[in-house]
């Protein structure tokens, strides 16, 4: 058995949905962004984690600002702490030892030279997770 649906019949059944879903949708909006907040705060803690492992920040910075001018379009902040630490990995990445953190970052530079994932920067050949771990020293500019 077929029902058929004339035009006033489905204006009338997409005004209910649209009405009743309002709030739903209101409520989903308002959960989506909380978690992208929260999402956010982790981010820059894990920033301020791996940024805390150099030794040297304003050397550091130098690399970072090269290694961003030679990239176009240059990577967005997220892209470069993903690059680093996979998003996977990051939830383990904030709550494990600074010397996990370290070993982990260590780890990650081994195998960009053992793939040749290799970078100019100023004459010296840097692994890119060295060069992006630079990079997140470098305040992003603002909007």
């Amino acid at each position: 058995m077929t029902v058929r649906m004339g035009r006033r019949r489905l204006l009338g059944v997409a005004t209910m949905v649209t009405v009743a879903g309002s709030p739903l949708v209101y409520l989903l909006g308002e959960g989506l962004a909380q978690l992208a907040h929260a999402e956010s705060r982790s981010r820059r803690r894990l920033r301020e984690r791996l940024v805390s492992l150099l030794r040297s920040g304003d050397k550091a910075r130098q690399i970072g600002r090269m290694y961003l001018w030679s990239r176009s379009p240059p990577p967005t902040l997220d892209e470069l702490i993903s690059n680093v630490v996979p998003t996977i990995d990051q939830d383990a990445a904030l709550t494990s030892e600074r010397w996990e953190l370290r070993q982990y970052v260590r780890d990650a530079v081994e195998a960009d030279y053992e793939e040749v994932y290799l970078v100019p920067i100023g004459g010296w050949l840097l692994s890119e997770t060295e060069a992006e771990l630079c990079a997140l020293t470098v305040e992003p500019a603002a909007p």
